[in-house]
């Protein structure tokens, strides 16, 4: 029990998921965010949270990222459909100096999908749920996030513009790919997934081929993604993006 609610303990004035049980960090690292309300579904399923509280919830914390500041201040929330990194508990605004990020925004948006998808009752709270999901969905500016190259960026920073790494190689990137190619308002290019698996690396191993990632956090890299997607039903890459399409519709 004490692990499931580890995902739960959130400043409830503001819906933020906090990044350990104390809640005692003065910033929160929303992809954690985003995981945490990812759970919130299961969570409500096997009756470890008040079900029908649940919804009211999911809208809040929709309404708060919808709402919250977007623009070139340095002390905002996000820019442009993106989030920073780190935002402070108290306010909800960038924390320290951290970059907009954007695999960390990826995974706050595919929370918001994927409670679009359960929370489906003809009530106030569940429209709004999956009303807001669409429109986050449709803010973030893929084609922004490229920064006129074929992969996109790491992040970006208001006084000193976009970071010089790019999400290449085989890492927990591939659902902001599939997310970006299922843009229906600032698509990647189908090019960019191309340019993206061109960077991957192939190991041998006993005589078997093996897709190579970086040592560190290699657990993460296999398990990121399908935390959303169910791969088994995709073909081959450009179809990811018909789940989103669909999601967003």
């Amino acid at each position: 029990m004490r692990d499931i609610r580890l995902f739960f303990a959130r400043d409830e004035s503001r819906q933020r998921i906090c990044d350990r049980q104390d809640s005692s960090e003065l910033a929160v690292e929303y992809c954690r965010h985003g995981l945490g309300v990812r759970l919130l579904p299961g969570k409500c399923g096997t009756r470890i949270h008040d079900a029908p509280g649940s919804g009211g919830t999911y809208a809040r914390n929709a309404a708060f990222f919808w709402n919250s500041p977007q623009g070139l201040e340095p002390d905002a929330t996000g820019y442009h459909g993106f989030y920073y990194h780190f935002l402070d508990m108290q306010t909800g605004r960038r924390a320290w100096h951290c970059e907009l990020s954007t695999v960390d925004s990826a995974f706050l948006l595919a929370e918001a999908l994927t409670a679009a998808f359960y929370f489906g009752e003809a009530t106030a709270d569940e429209h709004g749920i999956r009303s807001l999901a669409g429109a986050h969905y449709r803010r973030a500016d893929w084609q922004l996030a490229r920064n006129g190259g074929a992969t996109v960026t790491h992040g970006w920073k208001p006084d000193n513009g976009f970071l010089k790494y790019r999400w290449e190689g085989y890492d927990e990137a591939l659902l902001l790919y599939i997310l970006g190619l299922g843009s229906p308002t600032h698509p990647l290019p189908e090019e960019g997934y191309a340019a993206k698996a061109s960077t991957y690396e192939w190991e041998h191993y006993y005589g078997q081929e093996y897709l190579y990632a970086r040592p560190r956090s290699r657990i993460r890299y296999h398990t990121s993604g399908s935390t959303f997607v169910v791969f088994r039903m995709l073909l081959c890459g450009i179809k990811a993006s018909t789940i989103s399409r669909t999601a967003a519709a």
